[in-house]
């Protein structure tokens, strides 16, 4: 179907373009086509790619200033979608939260992008934006076939910078800016919260107020601050803004034996919340320091043997006073009410209750944590030429060890706090809830991984006349190792790269290995035609002997249909390619456990046996083993158009397909629980993914001193599951087969119960609790008047968005440079409310829109409770939000002082500034991509570069 209508499309277009006909007496030129893309091992120039692939130059990440190099990427890649994780400076968007093209399969465990950073496996948001040539991400089979049974889920390739053959290029650059929390919850103050609590009282029939006229009185005022406090915990820990600092130098250059990159970069911040050293011997300052070098050069050793030696590193120090994380810090003072106690006391100590901490003590005299991380990439590639035998032949060998290690250093202690009350003569008498020890010292904790890469290359590439031949073979060898002291159950690897489950024998961690072979052909005939096939046979030492190596075969073709003779009338028409690629690809990191093949055993209780019993334990089969585990398949379809027209215009647009099986699931529909065992994982699932990207830019004439260029993109991805084998449900619509991945199954709001008449009329009754005026009414979706789990009905969209939009420009005038990029999302659901008093916890504004017998017909939130509330808080389209949103991730504008020292050095100065704005339809209550934790953060900042 896709097929018919490009063709439709492609004929329609090349009719209409005869009208512009003039006399053209050769074959368009595709040499400015020429530039060399990144694609996997190689580069290809533009005109021969028959692949889907995205790139962007690491010059536009450069203007998104943050301290985690993965959210530069926000909006740049056609076909990437990125969920915003933390914030928090030190904690990264991992390759799990990065989906290319959607989610090809219902695993959660399995849908790992694979990083590659110089052709090698490695964790890229650890390095700096300023080392970094270009990413590129590519999608079809085509593209990733060669990546055998770790391509399915796509691959991001990051290439850094290399030198050139040109004099010593010095580049100095600081750019020095400030950080904004973006958007907060908001909760009301004490004077309100108290005021609305009588009401949550009396609701529940507990009396007229729990507050009296005196105590509400005294909270407005503020007249007795340590029985009736108002504290306002957030402006008590966090500052406004926090300074963020960069500085980066390099060196680039070389001569034609030799060619250099060098790179030093170090990036600062020091987090929102607020400096407490100077007060307290008990704590250091939140701070998240990282020093960044990068070290390349390209040898000519001979004519016939050449060098490749890449070296980079990081180091990296990063403090939080009190807890691990300073999103602890904002849960808690989220949770507080600001009434429940003073800061301080009268007698200058900490107030407190037995169990609730006091936010500013945590971050004060509850001690630290300091972690310490080092990473480094290094590889070296050797290649000769082989003209002697043929020419155009080569052959390459690489090694690769990448290393990334991870220490803490925890400082603890407690503290002591009083809650008071008041005594006989309105003193206030003091109850103790903890005490202050010494600084505990705890080394112990490291985490470390260890990936080695070994390959072999045989390149070859010649042109014979209009006959253009391009092939290699690689042998490809790489190992991961992983380890781990001391760190708690359950804790994800702070890289977020590596998440591999472990298999420990002897507490042993056995490292995860993959070899294999692996190759590409590409011919193109006349610079028309293009025919490309790739392959991989590769094993993974997840899989059994007997399957441990699959065949992953890819094809794709590419016509440039402006070589043509019928185009060469068709002036408007500069470049136009039609593309198409099928192929398979795998995906190995399937989830489930390490070695699913072997038959393990858990320890277990025993007999009791002897006179004075005693259980001596035994054994007991844990999961049934799987002999024939294997890789997930996903079976990619991609056809594509690029142009150009006019001369300024630039578009592309691909459909896709995806048809994934093999995804591990428990065979839940066909094994009943009880039998007594812990059913197998088993390669039975299946998932369609499918949509389309399209780019469309125009760029004016370079001949124009005012020169600007402006680019749209959008991609759309929707996935069915097509079988999970779920266990069998009562009712149809509770299965997830036919549905999309991560589809919200929710309770159907139709409204509030607005009066006990009402109630009794509907015949309804809640499994979870008494229904009361002013409650959620739920739609009874199977029809038996008890709403209860039967009645969660599929219902909107996922929260990572099917549609993903981005409008960037760039305009240059004289000295002048401006830049902007905004990026949205669409087809997107989130599910967000605060239960207010839960758990003693504050009240928040969006509350004021409480149900009352006087606002039902307005009324946006459930009547208010002091009792825990376990009918309207339910996940239900009550709390349902459009997740969609347009940001503003970046805009930069800047002046460039030309010749500023001598002849050839220039000095640009710049402001920018990231994610100054949002249009959403959270209403102000949240940032739609963030609930909770560690905020967004808003970044303006000044700089200066001085190259020379």
């Amino acid at each position: 179907m896709a097929l018919k209508y490009t063709t439709i499309f492609l004929s329609t277009f090349l009719l209409l373009g005869s009208g512009f006909a003039s006399a053209q007496s050769s074959f368009k030129d595709v040499t400015q086509y020429d530039d060399s893309v990144q694609i996997g091992y190689e580069k290809q120039p533009f005109w021969k790619v028959t692949s889907a692939i995205s790139t962007v130059e690491g010059e536009k990440l450069q203007r998104t200033f943050t301290t985690n190099v993965a959210s530069t990427l926000y909006g740049r890649l056609p076909g990437l979608t990125l969920m915003e994780g933390s914030n928090e400076p030190g904690f990264s968007i991992g390759s799990n939260s990065m989906f290319a093209r959607g989610i090809g399969t219902f695993r959660d465990d399995a849908q790992k992008m694979l990083l590659l950073v110089d052709g090698y496996e490695c964790d890229f948001t650890q390095l700096s934006s300023f080392e970094i040539e270009s990413v590129t991400l590519l999608k079809d089979a085509s593209a990733t076939a060669i990546y055998g049974a770790r391509g399915a889920n796509g691959v991001l390739l990051v290439t850094t910078k290399k030198g050139s053959t040109s004099a010593l290029q010095v580049s100095l650059r600081a750019q020095v800016g400030f950080q904004q929390a973006k958007r907060m919850e908001e909760f009301m103050g004490g004077y309100d919260h108290a005021r609305f609590y009588n009401e949550a009282y009396k609701n529940d029939g507990k009396g007229d107020y729990y507050y009296s006229p005196e105590d509400l009185e005294a909270y407005r005022t503020g007249s007795d601050p340590y029985f009736h406090p108002n504290v306002d915990w957030a402006s008590q820990t966090l500052r406004k803004v926090n300074p963020i600092m960069n500085y980066d130098l390099s060196f680039r250059g070389g001569g034609e034996r030799v060619r250099y990159f060098v790179m030093l970069n170090v990036l600062n911040s020091k987090n929102l919340v607020k400096p407490m050293a100077d007060r307290s011997d008990n704590t250091k300052n939140a701070d998240f320091t990282k020093y960044s070098f990068r070290s390349n050069i390209d040898i000519d050793i001979t004519r016939y043997l050449t060098a490749e030696v890449l070296l980079g590193g990081m180091v990296q120090d990063h403090t939080t006073p009190g807890w691990e994380s300073d999103s602890n810090l904002f849960s808690m003072i989220n949770g507080i009410p600001p009434i429940s106690f003073p800061v301080y006391n009268p007698d200058n100590s900490y107030g407190g209750t037995a169990l609730s901490g006091n936010p500013l003590a945590e971050i004060t005299d509850m001690g630290f944590y300091s972690r310490n991380s080092r990473l480094l990439n290094s590889a070296i590639k050797l290649t000769g030429k082989l003209d002697f035998i043929t020419p155009g032949l080569s052959a390459s060998v690489a090694l690769s060890y990448n290393n990334y290690f991870k220490g803490y250093t925890i400082r603890g202690r407690s503290y002591s706090r009083y809650s008071i009350t008041k005594g006989a003569d309105d003193n206030p008498l003091y109850h103790q809830h903890s005490v202050n020890t010494d600084l505990g010292n705890d080394e112990n904790r490291a985490e470390e991984w260890n990936n080695v890469t070994l390959r072999a290359f045989l390149n070859y590439g010649r042109t014979f006349g209009h006959h253009d031949v391009n092939a290699f073979m690689l042998f490809n060898y790489d190992e991961l190792a992983i380890s781990r002291r001391n760190m708690p159950d359950g804790y994800q690897n702070a890289s977020n790269f590596y998440n591999w489950n472990r298999y420990n024998i002897l507490s042993d961690n056995l490292p995860v290995k993959h070899a294999g072979f692996a190759g590409r052909a590409t011919y193109a005939y006349n610079k028309k035609y293009v025919a490309e096939v790739s392959f991989s046979y590769e094993g993974s030492d997840k899989f059994p002997g007997h399957g441990r190596f699959g065949f992953f075969p890819a094809a794709s073709l590419g016509w440039i249909l402006s070589r043509e003779s019928f185009m060469k009338n068709v002036t408007f028409v500069d470049f136009l390619k039609v593309r198409g690629s099928y192929g398979v690809v795998g995906n190995d990191a399937i989830g489930g456990e390490r070695y699913m093949y072997d038959q393990t055993f858990n320890s277990a209780e025993g007999y009791l046996f002897g006179v004075a019993p005693t259980d001596p334990g035994s054994l007991r089969e844990w999961r049934v083993a799987n002999q024939d585990v294997t890789w997930e398949k996903d079976k990619k379809f991609n056809i594509g158009v690029e142009g150009r027209f006019f001369d300024c215009i630039d578009m592309s647009f691909d459909y896709f397909q995806h048809k994934r099986n093999n995804i591990l699931v428990v065979p839940d529909a066909t094994l009943p629980s009880f039998l007594g065992m812990i059913p197998p994982y088993l390669n039975q699932g299946r998932m369609t993914n499918s949509g389309f990207e399209a780019m469309l830019r125009y760029t004016n004439s370079a001949k124009n001193p005012f020169r600007f260029y402006v680019e749209a993109n959008a991609w759309f991805a929707h996935n069915k599951i097509d079988f999970m084998a779920e266990e069998v449900k009562l009712y149809d619509y509770q299965r997830r087969t036919g549905q999309s991945y991560g589809k919200s199954y929710a309770l159907i709001a139709e409204g509030f119960f607005n009066s006990q008449e009402e109630i009794n009329a509907s015949g309804l009754t809640y499994e979870w609790g008494t229904i009361r005026p002013g409650d959620i009414r739920y739609k009874d979706m199977n029809g038996d008047n008890v709403i209860n789990d039967n009645d969660f009905y599929p219902d909107g969209y996922n929260n990572i968005p099917e549609i993903t939009m981005n409008l960037e420009s760039g305009i240059s005038w004289k000295d002048f440079d401006f830049s902007f990029l905004f990026q949205g999302a669409a087809r997107r659901d989130v599910y967000y409310s605060i239960s207010a008093f839960a758990g003693d916890s504050r009240i928040p504004e969006m509350a004021r829109g409480r149900w009352t017998p006087e606002t039902a017909q307005t009324a946006t939130y459930p009547r208010l409770t002091t009792e825990v509330d376990n009918i309207n808080f339910r996940t239900s389209t009550f709390w349902k939000r459009n997740g969609s949103f347009l940001k503003l991730r970046n805009v930069e504008l800047g002046y460039t002082l030309k010749n500023f020292i001598r002849k050839g050095s220039n000095l640009r100065i710049f402001a920018n500034g990231t994610n100054l704005f949002s249009l959403d339809y959270m209403d102000g209550m949240t940032d739609p991509e963030i609930f909770g934790g560690y905020p967004t953060l808003r970044t303006v900042s000044l700089g200066a570069q001085l190259t020379f």
